[in-house]
Order: C-alpha cells, then sequence, then structure tokens
C-alpha cells in the first residue's frame, strides 16, 4: 500500500555524526565514576584506563564494539507466552519494518489520588492493585510499570509484595522497579519460581517444592523452579522488564552496576535510562544535555556487553528541565525535543529505545495534564520513540492519578490513529466510483461507504457526541465530569486474570519461606 504518514524529526545525520563525536569526546577523556568494584574489574578486563581507583575511560573502538554486539531489537511477550510487540528494529517474529511507539502505566508514586475528588493519599498495597487492574483494563496501555511504592508495608517487604500484586493482576508486560536493593533478585526468583510452577498438578506438588528451611536450601529449590515445565529463568520469552537509573551526570552507581549484572546473567532484557535535569545536573543548554546523557547511555550499553556480548538492553533518556525558583523538575518543549532526538539516537545506534512518558506536569486529570500528554504521546508516536513506559503521575510524579491515565489512554488512541495515516493507493482512491457518482452526488449509499464506515467512527468511550441540544437535555456535563465518572466505573469494574487468587497464593507461600530464610 501507498500509505501517507506524518511523522517527526529532530535530528540531521551530520547533526547525529557530531552528537556521537561529542559522546565520545566526553568518555574518553572526561570518563565515568564507576562505583561498583565487580563493574570495574569488567572495564579493567578490556584494558579501559582506570584513574583515581573509580574514574573510567572508553574509547571510541569499545564503544562501537559494543554497539554492534547489542541486539537491534527485543521481542516482549505476556505472562502467558504470546508476543506481544517488539521494541527495536525489524523483528523475525514480528516483521516490523519501523518501530511503533508503546506505552505503559506508572512509576513509583508516593501518593494515590482519587479519581472523583482529587484527595491524595499513601500509596498503599491496594492502590498497586487498582493501578495494576486499571491498566490492565485499558486497550493502549502495553506494559505495566510499578505504579507506586506501598508505604503501608515495611522497607524489607514492600517490593515482594509490590511485585506479587503487578504479576497476579496483570497478564500483561511487567516493567519492574525494585527499590529495596536486596529484594532484587528474591522478586526475580519469585516470579520465576511462579511462573514456572503455574502448571503443577496440585497443591500439595506445590508446597513440597516450595518447603526449604535455610538460604543453601532456598537456593536448591530455585533450581527446579526455574527448570520446572520448560521454563528458562524468564529468558526465552520475557515478560519481565527490570528497570535501572545511572547517576547523572557520568556515575555508574554500586546498586545498579550490580543490579544490571545480576539481570543480564538472567537473560532479560533491562531498561537503562538516565534522568537529566538542565541547569542542574546536566548543562543548562538542550545540545550539551543530549551530548551528556548521550555518553551516559553509550556508556551502560558498554557496561552491559562486557558483561555478556548480546545483552539485550532498551536505553533512553528522561530530560528534564529544572525551576530553580520552586526547586523542581519541569517538563518543556525543549524536553520534549531531546526525548525525541535521544531516541533518534538510539534509532542510529540500532539500539531499543525508552524515555519520557509526558507525566507528572498536572495536578489531576486537568489541562496542565493534557498538554503534556498530546505533546508526548503524539510526537512519541511520530517519531521514534520505542517505549514510553510511565504514564500516569501528577506534581513532578508523586502522584499516581488513575482518572489522568484513562484521559492518557484516549491520547494514545487517537495519537495512533493520527500516526498511522492513510493509504492513497488505487483502492482507497476508486476513480471508477467516482465518476459514477459524478457531479452534486453524494457517498452515502456508495459501496466504499458501507464496506468501510465502521472504520472512520472514532467515537469516544469516555465523551459521548452530544448534540448542543442532547448536551443541554443532560444538564450540562461537563468533560472532567464525564471523564472521573468513566474513570471510577472501570475502576469498579475492571478486567481481572483469571488466575489471579492462585497466583497470590503462590507468591505469599514463597514470599513466607524467603523471608524466613537465613540471612535475608
Amino acid at each position: 500500500m501507498d500509505i501517507v504518514s506524518p511523522s517527526v524529526h529532530v535530528l540531521t545525520h551530520n547533526q547525529m555524526d557530531r552528537i556521537h563525536a561529542d559522546s565520545l569526546e566526553i568518555l574518553s577523556t572526561t570518563g565515568i565514576r564507576v562505583d561498583s568494584k565487580r563493574a570495574r574489574e569488567y572495564f579493567t578486563a578490556c584494558s579501559c584506563k582506570i584513574e583515581g581507583g573509580t574514574q573510567v575511560y572508553i574509547e571510541k573502538e569499545l564503544v562501537q564494539w559494543a554497539l554492534e554486539t547489542a541486539p537491534s531489537a527485543i521481542d516482549i511477550y505476556n505472562r502467558s507466552g504470546e508476543h506481544r510487540f517488539t521494541i527495536g528494529a525489524v523483528s523475525e517474529k514480528s516483521g516490523n519494518l519501523e518501530n511503533q511507539a508503546r506505552f505503559g502505566i506508572g512509576v513509583t508514586n508516593l501518593y494515590y489520588q482519587d479519581p472523583i475528588t482529587d484527595k491524595t493519599s499513601p500509596f498503599s498495597i491496594k492502590d498497586m492493585e487498582t493501578a495494576v487492574l486499571l491498566g490492565n483494563t485499558l486497550d493502549q496501555f502495553d506494559v505495566i510499570s510499578t505504579p507506586g511504592i506501598a508505604r503501608d508495608l515495611a522497607p524489607e517487604t514492600a517490593d515482594l509484595f509490590s511485585s506479587l500484586t503487578m504479576m497476579a493482576n496483570t497478564s500483561k508486560p511487567l516493567v519492574l522497579l525494585v527499590s529495596e536493593y536486596r529484594c532484587f533478585e528474591a522478586v526475580l526468583d519469585m516470579i520465576a519460581n511462579i511462573h514456572s510452577n503455574a502448571n503443577l498438578h496440585s497443591k500439595a506438588d506445590f508446597h513440597s517444592k516450595a518447603d526449604f528451611h535455610s538460604k543453601a536450601d532456598f537456593h536448591s529449590k530455585a533450581d527446579f523452579y526455574k527448570n520446572a515445565n520448560g521454563h528458562s529463568d524468564l529468558k526465552d520469552k520475557p515478560f519481565v522488564i527490570p528497570y535501572f537509573n545511572p547517576i547523572t551526570p557520568l556515575v555508574l552507581n554500586e546498586e545498579t552496576a550490580n543490579k544490571m549484572i545480576i539481570t543480564i546473567q538472567r537473560g532479560l532484557p533491562f531498561i537503562y535510562n538516565n534522568y537529566g535535569m538542565s541547569g542542574a545536573t546536566a548543562p543548562i543548554t538542550p545540545g550539551g544535555t543530549l551530548a551528556l546523557l548521550n555518553a551516559e547511555l553509550l556508556a551502560g550499553i558498554v557496561f552491559s556487553q562486557l558483561v555478556q556480548e548480546g545483552s539485550p538492553v532498551i536505553a533512553g533518556t528522561l530530560p528534564a528541565g529544572f525551576d530553580m525558583k520552586n526547586m523542581r523538575s519541569v517538563y518543556t518543549p525543549h524536553t520534549m525535543l531531546l526525548n525525541l532526538a535521544c531516541a533518534e539516537m538510539m534509532h542510529y545506534y540500532s539500539i531499543p529505545h525508552s524515555g519520557s512518558s509526558g507525566s507528572s506536569t498536572g495536578w489531576g486529570p486537568d489541562l496542565l495534564a493534557a498538554g503534556t500528554f498530546w505533546m508526548n504521546h503524539l510526537t512519541s508516536s511520530m517519531g521514534k520513540v520505542g517505549l514510553a513506559p510511565f504514564v500516569g503521575g501528577n506534581f513532578d510524579s508523586m502522584v499516581f492519578s488513575p482518572a489522568a491515565v484513562v484521559y492518557a489512554d484516549e491520547v494514545i488512541r487517537l495519537s495512533r490513529i493520527f500516526s498511522r495515516g492513510f493509504s492513497i493507493d488505487s483502492e482507497n482512491i476508486d476513480l471508477f466510483e467516482i465518476k459514477n457518482i459524478g457531479s452534486a452526488g453524494n457517498y452515502l449509499a456508495a459501496l466504499s461507504t458501507g464496506k468501510r464506515f465502521r472504520e472512520f467512527r472514532f467515537e469516544s468511550n469516555i465523551w459521548p457526541a452530544y448534540t448542543l441540544e442532547q448536551w443541554i437535555e443532560k444538564q450540562s456535563p461537563t468533560a472532567d465530569a464525564l471523564l472521573r465518572e468513566y474513570s471510577l466505573q472501570l475502576l469498579n469494574n475492571p478486567v481481572v486474570p483469571e488466575d489471579r487468587e492462585e497466583l497470590l497464593e503462590k507468591g505469599k507461600l514463597f514470599i513466607s519461606k524467603v523471608l524466613k530464610s537465613e540471612n535475608y
């Protein structure tokens, strides 16, 4: 088909060459601080220069090798093992020639916002369930990212119960943020073990296999789970994507590096996103910010390939400005341009991309949030953005707003329709039909209209297509009120996975055993 489709391009090829060259200069002359001894050993093994014990300098030849080694596309599955989408270039399974932007809800908010009143309360494990079920229900969201931090649970166990709640309440892929470092491996073990044993024939079989009494016994049992029913520790059909941040500017911190090593050794894809605030942690100019953040991403890609050649990494930036008057981060038109520019740099490198989701500016499902949603989601759909995993936060990503998520779902739907464009092939420009109907005719009864009119109906599930008379008859409802009412309907009638209770039971049993094991 001859498709007419809109697109956004920020950088020319020469400009991408310039950013790449400047990034290489940063890595070879300024370098990065690597806090993890384990990580430094990988750089030492490939003869990188290290000064002061922690400052690592990376030469362009090593960067080029890493870019050639890292996969250019990553296939992502749901919990049932069905292929859902591909991040990156051509995939053997998907056959996609172009990347399509994917969206997810989240991320790690501290408060929950009532969809009707906008009143906020500390984010709880119940709010986690509500948020995940909402994301599972809304069609336009491709992944569920950790929506918040369960503040009604002890920090040393919150990640375990939160991750279990996520897994049990959706079949969609998960972007996983684990705050407590010592929970990280246990969370991955739990998900792998529950997933591997989803088809055990009896509860007694599960209980006997889960009956461990010590740390050594725990790891022995973990081997059973990882190999049960043909599953290979989630790596064959990954539906879990751990998420990591380095520290800007130019620090690969110990916790991030060690989590990356654990993830890479398990064969899982992961997201490596940096977060820079222009004028605070990054240069005040957009160009300086882009060069610095791009250098950090290249360093992370190099490290991932040093740990294991061919490690699947999804890289990108979460660029922001810094409001010196109010001492907070802000999204601006420039940061949106930086998001698109970073996506183009990753496309230039053939590296799958993850970037900004346009959240955090709103006070609720309001005009503030709407403007940023439209700017981000439409340009992401038209540009090279691969994954935008963090939709739904207000007040600088402090508050999870279900109603904002519902509104964003509608924005994504319309943005995707817009970005798909239309065809001008001979079937779509039916000259015979035009000639047959002629001047002053109409197309209401045309064969093409009867055949295809449903393709061009774009009614919203949120807002009815009222005429003025109908609107007045309905007591002149506001668009805001209808959005909130629809959001509440979805929250009260979510799509619940059939195996939720089974997974919760198995997960809670697993967690209880982990917490009783030695040295946890």
